[in-house]
């Protein structure tokens, strides 16, 4: 029988995984991300498009062939040099053409192709991003809603306990019937905020699977997070650092690029462009006289000369795109650094509530123990009890929330600045420290 309970109590282990950490449930967000996908499927797009533009320098093979069925009546001639009024045409050619880029067209197309392509992994970068700063806040309130049921839950069983011993002492005559009652209504608020923390900490776990991308009844277990978080450098210091780093913000000055290579190859639009080509030709029944094969070597040198205008309004939309993307730059580096400067002064509100929620639970701790001291001693009331342990609940409540808050705010500025560890960055702090 004992080995029988221990095989199951090992097969229960075993069936169980183990705890998620930050790290596991961001790995997995990753993989399921739907913007992440989405922002890969564009990468690899661009990169066909480097192809592209490579394959248009490069030379290019084109085999046709033909078999041509003239009409009764028309004026073919036999190998005798009588003439056939219905007769058949064989051709097949191969012609191979190879541009020059004198204008230097090709290599700008190249160019921006590749801007283009760094543009989308720039895109991929702020996708993660975004992920991981969504999956972090999510981590932290299944935390937060877990040891917050853990107190209320606390809470229920002294509230049952203190109900127990108030009827004990009623039944022996030595507490009124209203502590009696005090303390049942204790017990049913009690229940009624262990559900409700209950049914927060359900939601929590379904909000949590959908940052991870995966079902909404997946069983969610994590690990506690210990670790303390303390930001040093100054508020100037981290918004240069998110202004070099932000993919989103690298993916707009890509762009950029593209954009004024695309103005310069509109530019060349005018310009003289050449094409050398060599098509071999052979005719499998000529007429009498001609050649059943022959090559051919072209030499083509075109040049533009007038358009009408089309080239010069194009360079001149192509600079408005310019113009456009430039202040999408502005507005996005003002955006971050009000950004940057929110999350750290929102850390910093977070780190005084922290410190001043564990204050609150000493105090309460306290207060409790004397109220209990004093209800036994038969110097205080239960309403005094009941009351002090409402504030400790409370307070408890409240330093989980902070200690949460502090993490999110934490992880706000991480993603605000783009960089998972920028405590280990080195940039030049301006400005004064704080």
């Amino acid at each position: 029988m004992i080995l029988m309970l221990g095989l199951m109590a090992t097969l229960a282990t075993q069936g169980s995984p183990p705890p998620l950490t930050i790290d596991e449930a961001i790995r997995i967000a990753y993989k399921n991300s739907f913007a992440i996908k989405a922002a890969e499927s564009a990468w690899q797009k661009t990169h066909q498009q480097i192809n592209q533009a490579k394959g248009q320098e490069g030379p290019q093979v084109t085999i046709s062939a033909s078999d041509t069925a003239y009409e009764p009546g028309y004026p073919a001639f036999s190998d005798s040099g009588t003439p056939e009024y219905e007769r058949t045409s064989k051709n097949a050619d191969t012609t191979i053409t190879l541009p020059v880029d004198i204008s230097g067209n090709y290599k700008k197309g190249i160019g921006a192709a590749k801007a283009a392509e760094q543009g989308a992994l720039d895109e991929v970068a702020s996708a993660a991003n975004d992920v991981r700063h969504n999956v972090r806040t999510a981590y932290y309130k299944v935390l937060a809603a877990e040891e917050s049921l853990k107190v209320d839950q606390q809470a229920l069983e002294d509230a049952n306990r203190r109900y127990k011993d108030t009827q004990v002492q009623f039944e022996a005559g030595t507490a009124a019937r209203v502590d009696v009652l005090r303390a049942q209504v204790q017990v049913s608020s009690a229940s009624i905020d262990l559900r409700a923390a209950q049914n927060a900490t359900d939601l929590a776990k379904q909000s949590f699977n959908q940052a991870l991308g995966r079902a909404i009844e997946t069983p969610v277990e994590v690990e506690p997070v210990t670790e303390t978080v303390e930001v040093t450098q100054s508020d100037d210091a981290l918004v240069n650092l998110a202004i070099e780093k932000r993919p989103d913000l690298l993916s707009l000055k890509e762009n950029a690029k593209v954009l004024s290579l695309i103005t310069k190859t509109d530019e060349a639009g005018l310009q003289p462009s050449l094409n050398f080509s060599a098509q071999f030709q052979r005719d499998f029944n000529p007429p009498p006289g001609l050649r059943v094969s022959q090559t051919i070597g072209v030499a083509t040198l075109s040049w533009p000369v007038f358009d009408s205008g089309i080239t010069r309004a194009k360079v001149k939309e192509g600079r408005q795109d310019e113009v456009q993307n430039q202040i999408n730059i502005d507005q996005l580096s003002l955006g971050i650094s009000l950004q940057v400067r929110t999350a750290v002064k929102n850390l910093q509100n977070a780190a005084d509530r922290l410190k001043l929620a564990e204050e609150q639970v000493a105090v309460a701790e306290e207060a409790f123990r004397l109220s209990n001291v004093r209800h036994d001693a038969g110097e205080g009331i239960l309403l005094e009890v009941i009351d002090a342990q409402t504030d400790l609940t409370q307070a408890r409540v409240s330093e989980v929330s902070a200690r949460y808050d502090y993490l999110s705010a934490y992880a706000d500025l991480q993603q605000a600045i783009g960089v998972d560890q920028f405590q280990q960055a080195s940039l030049p702090q301006t400005g004064t420290s704080r």
